[in-house]
């Protein structure tokens, strides 16, 4: 379907005679298509101005298509063409993970801290106070207990009831952090 134009290689006859001459008749390049045109004015007319939004929104995606499809020559030769090639994910370490995730989770209530975080913590303290001041953390708890501080030994001793449900509030930041300074301490310091 041409409406009303000739292919582009169609021989018309040139002279009265009929006579085909072999050269090809060219129609003339349309800088701007009507389809669009009538597209909108007909869903103007039938649905208003929904249908005008509609109808700009299929018309702009279909132009849009079409540009693409003009501009998009694979036979440019001047351009560099860049490999892409899909990277494997790195690999993340799970204990990190689970570390990160009780530490977020720790950070939420008290419970979460007791039954994830505070194990992790006082595994750490422990191996730090037994190698660097030859402390036990459960059988000397006194000395571990001056050694930790009075606000780190608070949420890591192993005698510590478990929080009953997530309720109670967990150790803020500010407080996590100071544990964590004070669990370093025992491994950094040497009597």
């Amino acid at each position: 379907m041409t409406f009303g134009m000739l292919p582009l290689d169609v021989e018309v006859p040139d002279a009265p005679s009929g006579q085909r001459t072999g050269r090809p008749l060219r129609a003339p390049p349309r800088t701007i298509a009507r389809w669009p045109f009538v597209l909108v004015v007909a869903a103007t007319v039938a649905a208003g101005p929904i249908g005008l939004v509609v109808s700009g929104a299929v018309v702009g995606a279909l132009l849009v298509l079409r540009l693409r499809l003009i501009v998009a020559d694979p036979d440019l030769p001047d351009l560099v063409t860049v490999p892409w090639r899909r990277g494997r994910p790195a690999q993340v370490l799970p204990g990190f993970t689970r570390t990160v995730g009780s530490v977020e989770w720790g950070l939420t209530s008290a419970y979460d801290f007791d039954a994830a975080l505070r194990p992790r913590l006082a595994r750490v303290a422990a191996v730090g106070l037994l190698e660097r001041h030859g402390v036990d953390l459960h059988a000397d708890r006194s000395a571990a207990a001056r050694l930790l501080g009075p606000e780190a030994w608070a949420w890591l001793d192993p005698e510590r009831r478990d929080a009953p449900d997530r309720s109670t509030p967990g150790p803020d930041r500010a407080t996590l952090a100071r544990v964590l300074d004070a669990i370093e301490g025992t491994l950094t310091e040497r009597p």
